[in-house]
């Protein structure tokens, strides 16, 4: 029997924070859902990530090791061509995106005729520059690209595994993931959550990470096509070497 939920989890240098976090969604999942999976991407980091999955022994745990660092939405597709459930969750590592509000969205997409529910953030925890960088964001991606993206928002959300099968059997993305399933008019709603103040270690979503999100972003769904030599240089395509550790 596929398990009720999947929840996937992309991760690079979070040693600090990896047993944490696995505890705390092994607490709120096995409270909420009768059976379920929790997938850990490693992303290439260059710390002690993958020893310390290494010497984890869950039930319900997936444990994948990238050859190399291919990046966050590179590392949620890895992820996501593993999930069996029918309901997948993603979410960063950071621990700002709280286990607790997992069945929050998970109850808000049964509820409701759609393929996604998004978190949006409902506080305003992170740094005064990065609020400021992720507004300019969207308002620069809303009126450049062809797809809209709602504001406040991050990979944290639940979908429906059904809209994911085009997408995932792509022999290449264009584009992160998350791009792609707006692209593909997937019906969502939007979810208020607060975020937890971040007090184990900083994101790893750094300022030229946002950047360059951007960047691809404009570049793979522009309004004006660019030129290819462009679009490969901003938007490489090579296929995820995927080392599976656990299954």
């Amino acid at each position: 029997m596929k398990p009720a939920i999947s929840v996937v989890v992309p991760l690079y240098n979070d040693e600090m924070v990896v047993q944490k976090l696995l505890k705390k969604l092994e607490k709120v999942l096995s409270s909420s859902f009768q059976d379920y999976e929790i997938i850990l991407v490693d992303d290439g980091s260059t710390d002690t990530t993958f020893s310390i999955l290494s010497e984890l022994s869950y039930l319900h745990l997936k444990i994948i090791k990238l050859t190399r660092n291919f990046g966050q939405s590179n590392a949620i597709v890895a992820g996501l061509s593993f999930a069996i459930a029918e309901n997948i969750v993603i979410m960063d590592s950071d621990l700002q995106d709280k286990p607790e509000d997992i069945p929050l969205l998970y109850n808000a997409l049964i509820s409701q005729n759609i393929e996604m529910v998004i978190a949006t953030r409902k506080n305003a925890n992170e740094h005064k520059i990065r609020n400021f960088l992720s507004r300019t964001f969207f308002r620069f991606s809303d009126f450049f690209a062809t797809i809209k993206v709602p504001a406040n928002t991050g990979v944290f959300r639940i979908i429906k595994s059904s809209c994911l099968i085009n997408i995932l059997q792509k022999p290449y993305q264009s584009g992160s993931i998350l791009s792609q399933l707006y692209q593909a008019k997937t019906t969502y709603v939007t979810l208020p959550l607060a975020r937890d103040v971040n007090v184990v270690r900083q994101s790893n979503y750094t300022y030229m990470k946002m950047i360059k999100l951007a960047i691809t972003r404009l570049i793979a769904f522009s309004r004006v096509p660019f030129p290819k030599k462009i679009k490969d240089k901003y938007i490489p395509n090579f296929e995820i070497e995927i080392i599976v550790e656990k299954l």
